[in-house]
């Protein structure tokens, strides 16, 4: 009897063991970190709907979202992180990720690769609906206002002005959108710039409160160098009624919001994250975030992107009889 538990205590022990060792020897969870937008903003909203997504979803995984904050705010500074690999993923504009691996000398921000579109920001320019003004060439002598001083939209507007020779002739005014009705019905102002996706929320209040038009800017836009210097602009239409009043379509042009990563992250992992975020239940979260959300699909999920997809979005996407070859650079002009 003692030969016997003696037997059976050392079989005990060794199987002990060797289930404590496998399961210490089991890697830890991966910890990725995803980048967002100031609080309350649209990115906001739905980086952390993705963050959330992944978690719940993935397997040994989990992501820490981090909004921008102090500093550290918005497309450019999610880039520089994710090029750092202090970030993981993150959302960052076409724009700002083109323009970033074009003055590659501070960061190597061709180490941040696209996974997909996720919603556009077209440049709604706003005019009061008596104003005598018909297209943006009528605004020569005119005052504008171009958004936040020193920020994006106002970058945007220097852009296209200067591309169409009209930058110099018209008076840009830093604005608070916040105040866009006031000052375009006390005439403070002849025409409001906003870069934004739809429907913006001060466009709106501005159209219940005065009568508007949205003046299309496509046509403008072939005349000068906008789609070559700047590829990552490309056509859109804000759909009739999107507004009060605005009874007809409006072709504008938009960047594009995208989901990126860094090239440090696994093609599994980057797979893996697409097939969640783009399964129809969890789309249909996505979607009920913020309206901007809803232009998250498998419908043409390579908008906008003109710089280095990620292998394992390459991977996703050719599965779903996608070409995604035409990256880096290989792009003529979006007009």
């Amino acid at each position: 009897m003692a030969f016997l538990l003696s037997r059976f205590f050392t079989l005990f022990a060794l199987l002990f063991s060797l289930f404590s060792s496998s399961l210490f020897a089991q890697e830890p969870s991966r910890n990725f970190v995803f980048k967002g937008g100031p609080e309350g903003g649209t990115v906001h909203h739905l980086a952390n709907g993705l963050s959330t997504v992944l978690t719940q979803n993935m397997r040994e995984v989990s992501f820490f979202y981090e909004p921008s904050k102090g500093d550290s705010v918005g497309s450019k500074a999610n880039i520089k992180h994710i090029s750092l690999k202090e970030a993981d993923f993150g959302i960052a504009y076409s724009g700002d990720l083109y323009l970033a691996i074009q003055n590659d000398k501070e960061i190597p921000a061709k180490n941040v690769h696209a996974l997909a579109y996720l919603f556009g920001s077209p440049v709604h320019l706003v005019v009061r609906a008596d104003s005598s003004i018909k297209s943006v060439f009528d605004l020569a002598g005119k005052k504008v206002g171009v958004g936040p001083t020193g920020g994006g939209p106002s970058i945007v507007a220097e852009r296209f002005f200067k591309s169409i020779g009209l930058w110099e002739k018209i008076t840009p005014v830093g604005c608070n959108y916040k105040r866009m009705a006031q000052v375009m019905a006390s005439g403070e102002l002849d025409a409001v710039w906003v870069f934004a996706g739809h429907p913006h929320p001060s466009v709106m209040e501005t159209a219940k409160a005065i009568p508007i038009r949205i003046l299309p800017l496509d046509e403008a836009a072939t005349q000068g160098d906008l789609a070559y210097e700047h590829p990552y602009y490309i056509p859109v239409t804000i759909p009739a009624n999107t507004y009060p009043g605005v009874s007809y379509e409006v072709n504008t042009f938009q960047d594009s919001a995208l989901w990126v990563a860094g090239a440090h992250v696994e093609e599994a992992v980057v797979y893996e994250a697409l097939r969640q975020v783009f399964a129809p239940t969890n789309l249909a979260f996505l979607h009920s975030l913020t309206p901007a959300a809803k232009s998250v699909s498998d419908t043409a999920p390579l908008t906008g992107i003109i710089t280095t997809i990620h292998k394992g979005a390459g991977r996703y996407w050719g599965e779903k009889g996608l070409d995604t070859n035409f990256a880096n650079g290989h792009f003529t002009g979006s007009f």
